[in-house]
């Protein structure tokens, strides 16, 4: 056992290891020395227990977005109003960013009928867009 899992503990595409001990040998020393080995289990609901406890815990440790810091050099866990935070940030950037011109405005218009081009409410809406639109009156 000890010689498979040296072996397989150091694998990035593992998470988590469970051993099944239908032999009952006592094995527990090697959870200590491996932090991927979650537990050594006699009993087969135990083991099934187990993972799906695992399972759960990575769903919502997963959904955590992570942040590397290239200059930095760390790693940073964002939570869910940080994201949108984060998202929203980059939203105003990408706005920021683009040309506000009336060629750009036709450009807009122009994919916004090619899209809706079988949707005679969502065209309405695009012709309304084209005769109204200031871009002074942009964000009110």
């Amino acid at each position: 056992t000890s010689q498979i899992l040296s072996h397989i503990v150091t694998l990035p595409q593992l998470d988590s290891i469970f051993i099944f001990n239908w032999e009952k040998v006592n094995n527990e020393h090697l959870v200590l020395d491996n932090s991927k080995l979650i537990g050594i289990y006699n009993e087969l609901d135990l083991l099934c227990l187990s993972i799906e406890e695992q399972v759960d815990f990575l769903d919502r440790h997963l959904q955590t977005f992570s942040f590397f810091d290239q200059d930095e050099l760390l790693t940073k866990d964002l939570s869910k109003q940080t994201i949108d935070l984060l998202w929203f940030q980059l939203y105003h950037d990408i706005i920021c960013e683009l040309t506000h011109d009336e060629e750009a405005k036709q450009e807009l218009i122009d994919a916004c009928r090619s899209y809706y081009q079988n949707n005679i409410k969502e065209l309405e809406v695009v012709k309304k867009l084209d005769n109204e639109y200031r871009s002074e009156e942009a964000i009110q």
